[in-house]
This record gives structure tokens, sequence and C-alpha cells, in this order.
């Protein structure tokens, strides 16, 4: 599959830097017995409630990357291990922290099962990257399958499964699965078979102009994740092919990337400040617009630090290769 010509490179790191912004406004507002009801204001709440859609949009992006080559088991196999040694790096610095601050008590068996992403106890908003790891297992299985047309039928039966099964319970290891396997078989078929480039032609022939395309997306999103209820992973399409209409200004899409960069050891280490170690800074700060800031500042500087040590020690053969 080559590059689309809508959701570009550029389009999906920026979209991860606003991911992570949507999910600090998640994280900061829709909980607000989390830090003492301090932002709990009706607004704050709603906004926070509605950036809920976070974990869904990480999935879009992410099956969208899966599908853009085939994946070989070795491939597949270093993804993994790239993903669990950035995953090892947060975790022996801020668990131990926890241990020390007696947030946690350690039992051997909760620190393993964290640490391979079995649970995710430590820090509930961890279990994305369980959840990664069991779409880079699928997307590989998906790559033995060579012919496209048998691959689309496949995938298309998925999707019909994927819908009836949300409706059983898994247990926990698989809920995320079971929530999200549509948006990201929704996602990879976008990508293997072009269907933003499709939606755009049909598009072209209502309107021209792309703001206006974009709008009519994002409205499509909006009434299909507020109107069809299990068919609301489709929503996610919109808004993707929807962003990809805009065009975002040099500075900002610069900043954004920059984000997407750091995104990862932003997810991992914010909610330790947020919920854990720190929140009553942002229980003092009390204005929502500060506390955002406060919190982006400390994971961002958090992020620049880790990859400077990583950088470190990639000199001396010690980390990654």
């Amino acid at each position: 599959m080559s590059e689309s010509t809508l959701f570009t490179k550029l389009k999906s790191k920026e979209a991860k830097g606003i991911c992570i912004l949507i999910m600090f406004i998640h994280h900061l507002f829709a909980f607000p017995d989390r830090l003492d009801n301090v932002f709990n204001t009706d607004y704050l709440v709603r906004l926070g409630q509605e950036f809920g859609i976070i974990v869904g949009l990480y999935v879009f992006i992410s099956g969208y990357g899966l599908a853009i080559k085939p994946l070989s088991l070795k491939d597949g196999t270093d993804r993994i291990v790239k993903l669990w040694l950035s995953f090892c790096f947060v975790f022996f610095i801020f668990i131990p922290i926890g241990f020390c601050l007696g947030v946690y008590k350690f039992e051997l068996k909760e620190f393993f099962e964290n640490l391979f992403f079995i649970s995710s106890s430590y820090n509930h908003e961890w279990c994305f990257f369980s959840l990664y790891v069991q779409l880079i297992v699928i997307s590989t299985l998906l790559s033995l399958i060579k012919d496209k047309q048998q691959l689309f039928v496949i995938l298309c039966i998925l999707l019909i499964l994927s819908v009836i099964i949300k409706k059983f319970d898994f247990g926990t290891t698989l809920l995320g699965l079971r929530i999200y396997f549509s948006v990201f078989l929704l996602s990879y078929i976008t990508c293997k078979y072009g269907l933003f480039e499709k939606a755009d032609v049909l598009l072209s022939k209502i309107v021209s102009p792309n703001l206006i395309r974009g709008l009519i997306c994002f409205i499509s999103a909006i009434v299909i994740s507020k109107k069809f209820g299990d068919a609301n992973f489709l929503a996610f399409f919109f808004w993707f092919l929807g962003f990809s209409y805009f065009t975002v200004r040099p500075f900002f899409s610069k900043m954004f990337c920059f984000l997407g960069k750091h995104s990862v050891n932003m997810w991992l280490v914010h909610t330790f400040y947020c919920y854990y170690y720190c929140k009553n800074i942002f229980i003092f700060v009390s204005n929502p617009l500060l506390a955002f800031m406060v919190l982006l500042l400390l994971s961002l500087m958090t992020s620049i630090a880790i990859e400077y040590i990583k950088d470190r020690l990639r000199c001396l053969k010690i980390y990654f290769s």
C-alpha cells in the first residue's frame, strides 16, 4: 500500500500530537472524583467525557499504520520488543518511586503481570499497550493472507463479527480488543483498500472546497457517534477523513508533530503526575487551563529527558541499537 494522498505521514504525526492533548483533557476533567472534585463543573466534565473517544482515535491511527505494509513475524516481534523496551524504561523509573511513596505494595505476581502487559493495576491508563500488542499480532496474522480479495472478504466478515462480540464478556484481558476491534478493522480496511480516496471522489462530486468536505465529515462523525449505537465505530473514519481536508499552519503542524513524537512517553507518564504521585499540584492550581498546561509541561519535559537518556545509552550501545 503506497502512502495515502489524504491521510499522509505528516497528517498521522499531527494527529498523534492532537490526540495526546485530547487525552490530557479527558483524564483531567472526565473523572472529577480522582482530583477531589476540583474540576467538577458541568462543562468541564462534559468536555472530558466527550473526549473519551481518545482510545478509539489511537486504535484507528495504529490500525492504519499497521496496514501500510505487510508485517512479517520478525517485523511484528521487533515492534512488540521495541514497544516493551520503551515501556520498561518508564516502568523501572516510575514504579519504584511508587513503592518508595507507598502508592504500591510490592507483590511479585502483580509486578510481573504489570511488566508484561497482563495487568495494568499499577496504572490503569496503560491498558492500551496490551491492546496494541494484540493488534500487532493480528496484523502479523493478516499479513499471511496474500490474496487481496480473500483478505477483503475475511476482513469484512471479521468486522461484522466484531460488532456482534461487543455484546459478550471475555474478561478484562480482552476487554479492549472486544470494544475496539471494529475500529481497528475499519482502519485496516481503509488503508489497504484506499477508502479515504474513494470517499473523496464521492464527496468531490457533491462539494468542491476542502473546508466544506471536512465539515461534512465532522458533522457525519458526530451524528454517527450519537445516533448509531453499535455502528458508532464508523465515526472514526469520518473524524480522520475530515481532519485530512484541513491544512494545519506550519507553526502548529511542527508543534503537533513534536508532541506526536513524544506521545508514547507522555501517555505512559502523565497519569503518574495527575492521579498517583502529584495530584495535589493540580488540586492546588485549580484553574483548568493552568492545570492542563502544567500536565503538558511535566509530561513533555519528562519525555524529553527520557529520550535524552536513551540517546546517551545508544551511544554506549547499552540500549536500543
